[in-house]
């Protein structure tokens, strides 16, 4: 209760900030003409231009220094695995996805992401995780670009600055940028550049030809070229293109879900990642639909559960609340949106997380149409009453300078970026975050750090190493790689006992809060069992052993360290799993 009281005081507090940033900054330039000027005494292309590269470099710098600092867990490492083995003439494997889940080791098995390849392309030209780093930031700044060229039609030049610029300062854009590597976040430029072509051309060769581009991003983009097509068809009353687009984007999800998927893993019955997620209401689509019928309030707490709807604030609040007056483009976002709030996992919604790109997209685009809008609104309808008449006109740039103001406030309060309140304050908390933290600390590497590397050198690359989470991103190039305390098979073990922010493995029940509340509990595995591993190297604090030659056979553990609740079924369950992976392993 005091956490959430606590919470709630911060967030409103923001929101107050952010609101008032932007209703102040509206009315001390309401009388005045020098915004509406501006777009008269020059172009802010360049401006953008220079911010976007800015913010490439920050971006990149931060995403960096959170590498050599150790930040990084095992979403980044996957894809580092993955892109070196596409480099290495190995495909689009992934060992640590493959040993989570065995026949899953190719990458689009798990998701369908057939941009990968471009991804890999740049890593074999230049195999670095600078490359991934850098690459996907300048990706993701391009999405201003792309939405200052297809405002300034709609809105004119300072007002698609503005708005363009706001993105950049967006909380949700930061966070994704700088969150763990995944696809899904290419939506966001590619999404804008998709609505942007949608908005201006009649043309349906290019409409389908970027509709299907973005199809490739990840298989869940499906939802979001759905919600294109209905809007296609419900406001732009193109009937036959709207419906063929809806058509091809559920054609396309069903299809590589259910066959193209399905070829890509070796063998195992085949289950999406996520699908554990979703069966708060069934398993099956009959199933599912009656018990939403029949539980209608349990319904309505599930998709607007307290912290699912604190997102759903955000998602508008840096833009001060003037997507809702953009209502109709908010419409593409509603099948993704609906899809990520049937999920039974609060973080599927979250707005610091790359999950709610595709409606980051629709948001700042309804944003660009919120705002004449409102001019409307205040300039005749409003003025029809007596007492709100005002001799001032509203204009677009008035509008969109408040929402820029607001914006800059919102990324102060909320954001990550070297200009946030968090970046400086390590006491500043918006959220109880298991291992991330922006503050400044986090990117500032330190001799320990240097340690680690030194002893990863030791592990060569054609064995199979199992490694605390941030330590998984020095044995990347490995032959075989586990989440610690995953300990059977493996030839070298690799942890770190003066780092705090421990997590563990899914496949060990209780490691998630065990290893961090108990280490050495799963550290014993190792260090009292002398007559199967080796210590190799010890240095404050990080140690590396390795597996004897003549070692017995040692099967892995599923103790539960005291004070850890996992149920028995948890236990039973990851057992069942274990065996399944030895047979799967020994056909």
């Amino acid at each position: 209760m005091i956490s959430n009281a606590k919470y709630i005081f911060v967030y409103s507090i923001g929101v107050i900030i952010t609101l008032g940033s932007a209703l102040i900054s509206y009315y001390l330039f309401k009388k005045s003409n020098t915004i509406d000027n501006l777009p008269q005494r020059r172009s802010f292309f360049n401006i953008l231009l220079f911010l976007s590269l800015i913010y490439v470099i920050v971006f990149s710098l931060m995403k960096d220094f959170s590498v050599l600092s150790h930040h990084s867990y095992v979403d980044f490492v996957g894809f580092l695995e993955i892109f070196n083995n596409f480099a290495n003439g190995k495909g689009l494997f992934c060992s640590i996805q493959e040993n989570f889940v065995p026949g899953t080791g190719n990458w689009l098995s798990t998701h369908f992401t057939p941009i990968a390849y471009i991804f890999g392309l740049f890593f074999k030209i230049y195999p670095s995780s600078h490359t991934i780093n850098w690459l996907q930031t300048i990706l993701l700044a391009s999405s201003a670009i792309i939405l200052y060229i297809f405002a300034k039609p709609k809105i004119g030049d300072f007002s698609a600055f503005c708005v363009s610029l706001a993105l950049l300062l967006n909380p949700t854009f930061q966070y994704i940028t700088l969150y763990e590597f995944d696809f899904l976040r290419f939506i966001i430029p590619i999404g804008v550049l998709t609505v942007g072509i949608v908005l201006s051309s009649s043309s349906y060769f290019w409409i389908l030809f970027i509709c299907i581009t973005a199809l490739l991003v990840r298989e869940d983009t499906a939802l979001f070229i759905f919600g294109i097509g209905f809007y296609i068809f419900a406001f732009q009353k193109r009937k036959a293109l709207g419906s063929g687009i809806m058509a091809l984007s559920l054609i396309y999800l069903i299809a590589v879900l259910r066959i193209v998927m399905p070829l890509f893993r070796e063998y195992g019955e085949h289950a999406h990642v996520v699908a554990g997620s979703f069966f708060e209401f069934g398993s099956a689509p009959v199933e599912i639909i009656k018990n939403m019928l029949l539980h209608p309030i349990k319904l309505i707490a599930h998709l607007f559960h307290p912290h699912k709807s604190i997102n759903y604030f955000m998602y508008l609040l840096p833009f001060s609340f003037v997507p809702v007056f953009g209502s109709k483009a908010l419409v593409i976002a509603l099948p993704s949106a609906i899809f990520l709030a049937f999920s039974s996992s609060v973080t599927h919604s979250s707005y610091f997380l790359y999950y709610v790109s595709p409606i980051l997209v629709a948001v700042v685009w309804a944003t660009v149409y919120g705002i004449p809008k409102i001019a409307d609104i205040l300039n005749n309808r409003m003025n029809k009453q007596n007492f709100l008449k005002s001799k001032i006109k509203a204009t677009n740039e008035k509008i969109a300078f408040a929402v820029l103001c607001g914006s800059i406030a919102c990324s102060i309060y909320f954001g990550p970026s070297p200009i946030s309140i968090q970046f400086w304050n390590k006491d500043f908390s918006l959220a109880p975050f298991r291992t991330n933290t922006f503050n400044i600390n986090r990117y500032q590497p330190s001799s320990h750090d240097e340690i680690i590397r030194k002893v990863a050198k030791l592990i060569p690359e054609n064995a199979s190493v199992s490694a605390e989470q941030f330590l998984l991103q020095e044995v990347y190039k490995s032959k075989s790689i586990y989440v610690f305390p995953w300990i059977e098979g493996v030839e070298y073990i690799f942890f770190d006992k003066k780092n705090p922010i421990k997590t563990g493995g899914g496949g060990i029940p209780g490691s998630w809060n065990g290893l961090r509340q108990n280490p050495q509990f799963y550290y014993d595995w190792v260090e009292k069992r002398q007559d199967v591993f080796e210590l190799v190297a010890s240095e404050d604090g990080v140690f590396l052993y390795k597996r004897k030659p003549d070692a017995p056979l040692y099967s892995q553990p599923f103790e539960i360290p005291p004070g850890i609740y996992v149920t028995n079924a948890e236990i039973e369950n990851a057992k069942v799993n274990y065996q399944k992976r030895i047979n799967l392993k020994t056909k």
